[in-house]
């Protein structure tokens, strides 16, 4: 899992003020703060030069960050249901995973269905 370190601080011990035989203890611990990003991004590819034989034409992808996972669910065409079917069904494999996003990075030509649907379910959305 890829995470964030942030605040990488000493963190004092009992030790620190300790003396032996003199000599003060310089061992100092540190902690860190992990933070899960539960970043995607997704994008659609152009158009394949042969229609599969179930029809599909193009590819849904999505990248998680966290997981480190790149899914792809085959779409028929551009349409805004089409992309919401394919972004419903990855989103909740990756819910189901234990990798529910929180941050959604857009293609420009990301339709509004999939920004009310990102809202919805309390995805923030760039």
């Amino acid at each position: 899992m890829n995470n964030i370190i942030h605040d990488l601080k000493p963190f004092p011990t009992s030790q620190d003020e300790h003396f032996n035989s003199g000599i003060k203890n310089e061992t100092q611990e540190y902690y860190a703060n992990i933070e899960n990003l539960q970043k995607i991004y997704t994008n659609q590819t152009g158009r394949f030069p042969t229609t599969s034989s179930q029809g599909s034409k193009y590819c849904f992808v999505l990248y998680s960050f966290d997981s480190n996972a790149v899914l792809v669910e085959p779409i028929r065409n551009w349409t805004a249901g089409e992309l919401l079917r394919a972004h419903n069904k990855l989103v909740q494999f990756l819910s189901a995973q234990g990798y529910k996003p929180k941050m959604h990075y857009l293609d420009n030509e990301a339709p509004d269905i999939i920004k009310a649907y990102d809202q919805k379910n309390s995805i923030k959305y760039q």
